[in-house]
């Protein structure tokens, strides 16, 4: 792989999930439909020489459809994934099998330093637990709500601030990275603006 140009973030696309169209009340007639937009969306954005990391719950079945996804991919398996995972993986450059990983971590995974100037932790999950005593998850999961928000930390101490990277909050578009981690700062400093 060369040099990474841009980094995105997403979740939750449940390729060949007919049954999602009905729970996230996605605009699809079917989920040949929904296959399709989801993948013109994805590429809509995302170049060959961009990272996609994907927070989880890819699809179901059939899953040749990713191959015509740009850019390069990691996976932080959601739970949809865990049957399927060794039929998922095939289709990443890199499969994370924990619940949780740090954002610099998984970029060290492609020789990339973090650019970045927060300690993020990402998970298919939106579970401040998870967050490590860091300050931001960003997640998916969640097929509706709030893109951001702010949750006490077990134990108390400071809340951990949340971004949910779900398709169904975006447009069924991928986010890009410096985009999400802007809004999260931004959302942090002055969390009781909607």
């Amino acid at each position: 792989m060369g040099a990474v140009k841009k980094v995105w973030f997403t979740s939750d696309h449940h390729f060949n999930h007919k049954n999602i169209i009905y729970y996230a009340a996605r605009p699809f007639i079917d989920i040949n439909e929904m296959n399709k937009m989801l993948v013109h969306q994805w590429n809509l954005v995302v170049d060959d020489d961009d990272l996609v990391i994907h927070l989880g719950d890819v699809g179901f079945g059939d899953l040749s459809i990713l191959s015509k996804l740009k850019g390069s991919k990691a996976l932080m398996l959601g739970n949809h994934d865990q049957r399927g995972k060794r039929r998922i993986a095939e289709h990443f450059d890199y499969v994370c099998k924990r619940k949780a990983m740090s954002f610099e971590e998984l970029l060290g995974e492609f020789d990339m330093g973090s650019t970045f100037p927060f300690d993020i932790i990402l998970s298919h999950y939106p579970d401040p637990e998870l967050s490590s005593g860091r300050e931001f998850v960003i997640h998916g999961h969640v097929h509706s709500g709030p893109i951001c928000r702010s949750v006490p930390r077990v134990g108390g101490g400071d809340s951990v601030f949340l971004y949910n990277v779900g398709v169904d909050l975006h447009g069924f578009l991928p986010v890009l990275a410096s985009r999400a981690l802007r809004e999260l700062h931004v959302y942090s400093q002055f969390p009781n603006l909607e």
